[in-house]
């Protein structure tokens, strides 16, 4: 599975400066083929934990706290 995080984390969006977000909707399993429901969570939990990291480096110096939070795609 290392390959398909490879893949996602290659896409355009990710080297892209903030402020910026993704939808549900942006993520699929497709890359993965028809993998078991453990395998596509555990890929997307990679993919989001190493985005995460990435984006630290836009911070003027690391953070003491990251506080991480859903529904971004709703708000205005």
């Amino acid at each position: 599975l290392a390959g398909a995080v490879a893949r996602y984390m290659a896409r355009p969006f990710f080297a892209l400066k903030p402020p910026k977000s993704l939808d549900r909707n942006d993520f699929t399993l497709e890359d993965l083929g028809n993998p078991e429901l453990a395998d596509g969570a555990r890929t997307l939990a990679r993919v989001t934990a190493d985005a995460i990291l990435q984006a630290g480096a836009y911070a003027p110096e690391q953070p003491a706290l990251w506080v991480i939070c859903g529904g971004g795609r709703k708000n205005a």
